[in-house]
């Protein structure tokens, strides 16, 4: 068994932080505590992590998902993990054996998971490179951020396992144009069906899968009013923003004012600031700022 498992870049990149089922299933992502150079030979995931991506993608974690349980790495190593794009490719079929046996029970193998789940996969990351223009956002499909290097977009899931007269647990950004989840957050993922933008098989009713919003046309509404006034300031120009963020329901603006308040800092501004990952299209300081602040008091009113 051992002679078996050295397959693909085993061993290239060496220990990393790793989630577990239990992440999954809170929807709560790693924290981060071994930094991998950004131009070192070494790869972000190693084999056991690149399983762990396969096996849950195969139940209806696409992407953004899978990189903000991660603890928010790469959407590329992501992507080249679901891909196996790597030469010479990992051998599959020992994915159960090197994640923990518990992943088996809670994401049991998927049945006919063909290469045709896989192709479209790719052929939906070669798409997402070019987004479409002037298309409205409730018609459109997930799709990249614009082309910029070492960019990862962030996205929220929609609703939580608690009942309605609970607290959910907090959660966090949605399939490649949605909200980076950050390290340390917690999001909330419900045993719902996934999206029909997310290509893969669907999930039997015992796996955990992340659960979404529906329309972005629906509901950005309430989003709009939160952003008409944000500590005396008019933001409702910010909403395209927003939205292609992953937060375009005030339920995912209420999910991210409880995320641990150091986490929830530093991914939103590297996420919405002007100066951040997406450059000149984020909030200024002063509106990231003020929309921080008014966030924040969503929790607070929760408690």
């Amino acid at each position: 068994m051992t002679s078996q498992v050295d397959d693909g870049y085993l061993s290239d990149t060496g220990e990393r932080d790793l989630p577990s089922v239990n992440h999954f299933q809170r929807g709560k992502p790693i924290v981060k505590t071994i930094q991998v150079p950004i131009n070192s030979s070494s790869r972000a995931l190693n084999r056991k992590g690149r399983a762990i991506c396969r096996i849950v993608h195969a139940h209806g974690w696409g992407n953004s998902k899978i990189c903000a349980i991660f603890g928010g790495e790469s959407a590329r190593a992501v992507a080249k993990a679901l891909n196996n794009d790597y030469k010479p490719p990992d051998d599959t079929r020992l994915d159960y054996d090197l994640a923990d046996p518990s992943f088996r029970e809670a994401f049991p193998p998927v049945k006919n998971e063909s290469a045709a789940a896989k192709s479209k996969y790719k052929s939906e990351s070669k798409k997402s490179t070019t987004p479409p223009r002037n298309v409205p956002a409730s018609q459109s499909s997930f799709t990249w951020p614009p082309p910029k290097p070492n960019v990862v977009p962030l996205f929220l899931p929609s609703s939580s396992m608690s009942p309605p007269a609970t607290r959910g647990i907090p959660s966090p950004f949605p399939p490649p144009r949605r909200l980076f989840e950050p390290t340390g957050l917690l999001f909330s993922v419900s045993p719902s069906s996934p999206p029909p933008s997310i290509e893969s098989p669907a999930p039997p009713s015992s796996a955990v899968s992340p659960s979404f919003v529906t329309s972005d046309a629906v509901t950005s509404v309430g989003v709009a009013a939160f952003l008409r006034d944000v500590m005396g300031l008019d933001l409702t120009v910010r909403l395209p923003l927003f939205r292609a963020r992953g937060l375009g329901s005030m339920e995912m603006l209420r999910i991210m004012a409880n995320w641990e308040y150091g986490a929830f800092t530093q991914i939103f501004r590297e996420t919405m600031c002007e100066d951040g990952l997406f450059g000149e299209d984020g909030l200024s300081p002063i509106e990231l700022l003020c929309v921080e602040r008014k966030i924040r008091k969503l929790g607070s009113a929760e408690k």
